[in-house]
C-alpha cells in the first residue's frame, strides 16, 4: 500500500505538517515550540543536503523519513547517514509503510557510499516498538542519547 519517493521541495507543506505531528508526539513537543518556518527550514535543509523519502497513500503523504550524511568525529573518513527524522501517521502504522521507508533510505545512504545509518529511537511513555522493529532489521544499539532540559 502507497508509494516510496524522493521529497521535493513542494512537498514542504505536508512534510511540516508531519514534522508538526511529530513534535506534539514527542517529548520534544513538550520542551520547544518551533514556529513552522523553523519546521520547514530543518526540513529544507535535509532536502538540501541529504535526503528526504516520503510515504504517499492516494496522492497524500502520509510518512517521510529523512537525514544527511555525516562523518564519524572519530574517523572524518568514515560515512555514515544520520537519520534525523522518522515519523508515519497514526493510522498508517499497522502496515509496511514504515519500513518501506526505511528500506528505502537505507538504498539511497549506499548509493552515496554511506558505511552505515545511525538512527534514533523515540523515548516514549506507551512503550513504542520501534526499537524491536529495528533490531529484527539488523540493527543494532550502540548507544543511547539523554537530554536535560533548561
Amino acid at each position: 500500500m502507497g508509494t516510496i519517493r524522493h521529497a521535493q521541495s513542494d512537498d514542504l507543506d505536508s512534510l511540516s505538517e508531519i514534522g508538526t505531528k511529530f513534535l506534539q508526539y514527542s517529548r520534544y513537543g513538550k520542551m520547544v515550540d518551533p514556529s513552522s518556518d523553523d519546521i520547514r527550514d530543518g526540513i529544507k535543509v535535509m532536502l538540501d543536503h541529504g535526503c528526504v523519502m516520503v510515504a504517499e497513500v492516494d496522492g497524500k503523504v502520509v510518512g517521510a523519513i529523512g537525514g544527511t550524511p555525516v562523518n564519524l568525529w572519530f574517523s572524518r573518513t568514515t560515512p555514515v547517514v544520520a537519520e534525523l527524522a522518522w515519523w508515519v501517521n497514526e493510522e498508517y502504522r499497522n502496515g509496511s509503510i514504515g519500513v518501506k521507508l526505511l528500506w528505502a533510505f537505507e538504498d539511497w545512504a549506499q548509493s552515496i557510499g554511506a558505511r552505515a545509518i545511525c538512527l534514533s529511537d523515540l523515548a516514549l511513555e506507551d512503550g513504542a516498538p520501534v526499537s524491536k522493529i529495528l533490531l529484527k532489521l539488523g540493527y543494532s544499539m550502540v548507544e543511547q542519547a539523554h537530554i536535560k532540559e533548561f
